[in-house]
């Protein structure tokens, strides 16, 4: 009987182990952030990836997910992308990129990079989840991000499946100011 009850607590154990070790679309955009540098950091891609992304897209599909990296270029109708796939445990596949050209108004972040902008304002969310049920829902529900400059610093728009948006401030180091709805 003692036997049955342990495998019981080990089973649920797991169970609980796993949700909390769930890969969400802001996870995968945490992972971004590290990838962007590293291939940079390679000469993979051109510098400006690192300092001119503005948009991101996370699509979650069968496999795992997709993520588009828009950046401007000189030429205004076709920017830089950027296509990363991750797998479902946020492992990264081969990055994809459309280099056209830098843009003739970059770079648009020069105290941190895009990396650390993505970095930290996921992980205002991501490192919080059990802190309040909205940063769960924004870590699922995450279809894509904006970044801004500002003049106090950066703002890191999370636009989520339902149509509502999520409002990060940070200063321009990346250190979070503020969030919420």
């Amino acid at each position: 009987m003692k036997q049955v009850f342990l495998f019981i607590a080990a089973l649920s154990l797991t169970s609980i182990a796993a949700q909390a070790r769930e890969i969400t679309p802001l996870h995968v955009v945490e992972k971004v952030s590290y990838q962007i540098a590293g291939l940079v950091n390679k000469s993979k891609i051109d510098a400006s990836y690192l300092t001119d992304i503005t948009t991101l897209t996370v699509t979650k599909e069968a496999n795992g997910f997709k993520v588009v990296l828009l950046s401007p270029s000189a030429d205004e109708k076709n920017p830089n992308k950027l296509e990363v796939p991750f797998d479902l445990n946020a492992k990264a596949g081969t990055a994809v990129a459309t280099f056209v050209s830098r843009s003739t108004q970059g770079p648009i972040f020069t105290v941190a990079t895009v990396a650390t902008l993505l970095d930290f304002g996921a992980e205002a969310i991501v490192d919080h989840l059990s802190e309040a049920p909205e940063n769960i829902e924004v870590a699922r529900n995450t279809q894509a991000v904006d970044l801004s400059k500002e003049a106090t610093g950066v703002l890191f728009l999370i636009h989520l499946t339902d149509g509502r948006t999520y409002s990060i401030h940070m200063d321009a180091k990346g250190k979070v100011l503020s969030k919420g709805f």
